[in-house]
């Protein structure tokens, strides 16, 4: 799964889904639970992944 949240040249940004900071260790791309990866609720932008359906979850045991 790819994504990006945010344009190559700033930090990425921690959205209201998101478990941790993207690019940090023992993390990866995941499918938005409030909108099940399609980046709308009622018709408007998911504010938890910002749109994308892709949120930053935490694997292993970080």
């Amino acid at each position: 799964m790819t994504g990006n949240n945010q344009p190559s040249n700033e930090s990425p940004k921690l959205l209201a889904g998101d478990e941790t900071e993207p690019g940090s260790e023992q993390s990866a791309e995941g499918i938005c639970l409030a909108c099940g990866g399609s980046g709308e609720q009622s018709g408007k932008e998911c504010s938890d992944c910002g749109g994308s359906g892709i949120v930053t979850v935490i694997v292993g045991d970080a």
